[in-house]
């Protein structure tokens, strides 16, 4: 099993910021929901607080990338667990 809170901590920023012209947070969190769930992986926070998190890298500064990439590494670590 692959360790998804460090391999692919820019995905739900890049799905966010650059690939959806509308409803870019819930297409984001959706992709992100289900490729977890491919492998075995959930979220382990409430839905209002995974939109919240979704609203803040939205509305970071395009300047701010590294740091906010670094935000959502962590906040997978945090929040990543192996129990579907």
């Amino acid at each position: 099993m692959q360790d998804f809170s460090t391999r692919y901590p820019n995905l739900l920023e890049s799905c966010i910021m650059t690939h959806f012209q509308n409803g870019n947070k819930r297409i984001a969190l959706t992709t992100v929901v289900t490729f977890l769930h491919e492998y075995g992986k959930w979220l382990t926070i409430g839905t209002q607080d995974l939109y919240n998190f979704a609203v803040w890298v939205a509305q970071s500064p395009a300047g701010a990338k590294e740091h906010v990439v670094a935000a959502i590494l962590q906040f997978f670590k945090k929040h990543l667990t192996g129990v579907v």
